[in-house]
């Protein structure tokens, strides 16, 4: 009796926004329905859910190389697909299954677009020319999406996605209670929490993002918190109501060529979640080159680029070091085990001129700190001088806004050429950008970190997480380090000096 044919399934759906798989699973149940009428033996299933198989797509597709590798190592003999199209859309793929066909390993075969003999050169050109309008069709509905999506933009109404954080599946509706999340966490950016403790803090919640994580035919849970995933939902122009376009995560010089330019269109359809300066100064601080995201799971040390060094001409910011400080009894002395302690240091990040015990100094000057916050003049202080200009940017960027427009209708009237135009809107560009900076950071200063407002500040700040207390000394206080007297000197709070961050 004659074996049957081992027989691969491939299925795939491009796009699964609710993850529910329900497009594959059909194409299997067909599948298995031409396997049985030709009597061959179904003995794997590749899925690749919502992953495109177009010429515009880069996205890899796992499971079709695995099911090649299989075929290739003769594991099976024939491929069954829904379509060609469900198979790949992708010329270029065609010619490697036709060079795999002619090895005589395996037969290819669909439901909806039937079998084409790969052996023979009409069979070989059909299959190329079926994907080639195959794939035309894939771009030219690429290019209808595109642009939809760019009149959508102008009109300010949703382009369509995945359900946003913070929004119902419709994109304009308000999910409250992720909307809390957003500006919760947008607060605490700006007060200088860390996104991995942030994140952290949202895992141990319970709370998820709006993406799930799929497999075939079972969702198995929501996308837990992580601190890109974060910064991506705090970083979205939506959360204040704002059209784009470009990418809001990409910095101006790391932007390839080929990319559109980040900039906001307009206001959009659906409603802010969160005031326009506080979005700005998010994205502004999370998107500074300067800012070093922070590995550990939990920062350690209160002074880590918050201490200044003392030395006169200086005034770099501190950074911990450690050394294992050997006993003379020690026989481990150069190899990696060795129970001898560990001894920590701040030392200047510029020039390794000036350090100090870095426990010692932690601990008196969070007492330094704890003392600073019960003043209850301190908020006062805090956010008086930056309200008062932060006032007239906002008057003064509504002017330039306003100028702008009417500049580019002057244009598009003929009232001025383009020589003109040029000029006149990178003068007002200039100075917005100028202003958006001084805004963002006037929010920072005025984000006032919940420490303050505790019954007791000063117990409240020695109860907090590292990154709230680093946040709240750089708000109140600056810390020199100055040299030692001689060398060999212990350790003694002379060395540091403290003056105000704010005028109180």
């Amino acid at each position: 009796m004659t074996k049957p044919i081992r027989a691969a399934i491939y299925c795939r759906i491009s796009s699964d926004r609710d993850g529910e798989a329900l497009g594959v699973e059909r194409q299997e149940q067909d599948c298995r329905a031409l396997a049985e009428r030709l009597g061959w033996e179904v003995v794997a299933v590749y899925v690749d859910n919502d992953i495109s198989a177009s010429t515009r797509s880069s996205k890899p597709r796992p499971q079709y190389d695995e099911m090649l590798r299989l075929a290739r190592a003769g594991g099976i003999g024939a491929i069954l697909a829904y379509s060609n199209s469900r198979l790949t859309r992708r010329p270029r793929e065609w010619m490697s299954l036709i060079e795999l066909a002619n090895t005589g390993r395996i037969r290819i075969k669909t439901v909806a677009s039937g079998e084409h003999d790969l052996g023979t050169a009409d069979g070989r050109a059909t299959a190329l020319t079926v994907a080639a309008w195959d794939a035309a069709e894939a771009e030219r509905t690429a290019e209808r999406v595109a642009r939809a999506k760019a009149q959508a933009a102008l009109l300010g109404k949703y382009r369509g996605g995945p359900r946003p954080y913070g929004y119902e599946k419709d994109g304009v509706t308000v999910r409250e209670a992720e909307a809390e999340v957003i500006r919760e966490m947008s607060t605490a950016v700006l007060a200088g929490r860390s996104l991995r403790s942030l994140a952290d803090e949202l895992k141990a919640r319970g709370l998820t993002t709006s993406s799930w994580k799929g497999v075939p035919f079972v969702i198995e849970k929501r996308s837990e918190w992580t601190y890109m995933r974060l910064r991506d939902v705090l970083i979205r122009p939506r959360n204040a109501g704002l059209i784009h376009t470009g990418r809001a995560d990409r910095r101006a010089e790391s932007r390839p060529e080929r990319e559109p330019e980040f900039s906001i269109v307009g206001k959009a359809a659906w409603p802010a979640i969160v005031d326009e300066d506080t979005w700005r100064a998010v994205h502004a601080l999370l998107l500074d080159s300067s800012r070093r995201i922070n590995v550990s799971s939990e920062p350690r040390w209160l002074g880590s680029r918050s201490y200044v060094c003392g030395v006169e001409g200086c005034g770099a910011v501190m950074r911990p070091t450690s050394r294992v400080w050997h006993d003379v009894t020690c026989k481990e002395r150069g190899k990696q085990k060795c129970n001898c302690p560990r001894m920590y240091h701040y030392r200047c990040s510029e020039v390794a001129h000036l350090s100090i015990a870095a426990v010692k100094t932690d601990d008196f000057v969070r007492k330094v700190v704890a003392e600073r916050v019960r003043d209850p003049r301190l908020i006062d202080a805090l956010t008086a001088n930056a309200d008062d200009a932060m006032r007239g940017d906002r008057d003064r960027r509504q002017v330039l806004v306003t100028s702008l427009a009417r500049t580019e209708a002057d244009y598009d009237d003929d009232l001025i050429d383009a020589r003109r135009y040029k000029a006149k809107t990178a003068k007002i560009n200039e100075e917005l950008i100028e202003i958006e900076e001084r805004l963002a950071l006037g929010v920072q200063a005025t984000t006032v970190s919940p420490v303050f407002n505790a019954v007791d500040p000063g117990a409240a700040f020695l109860d907090a997480p590292v990154d709230v207390q680093r946040a709240v000394l750089r708000s109140v206080l600056t810390v020199t380090v100055k040299p030692v007297a001689s060398k060999g000197d212990k350790w003694t709070s002379d060395r540091l000096s403290f003056s105000e961050a704010v005028a109180s």
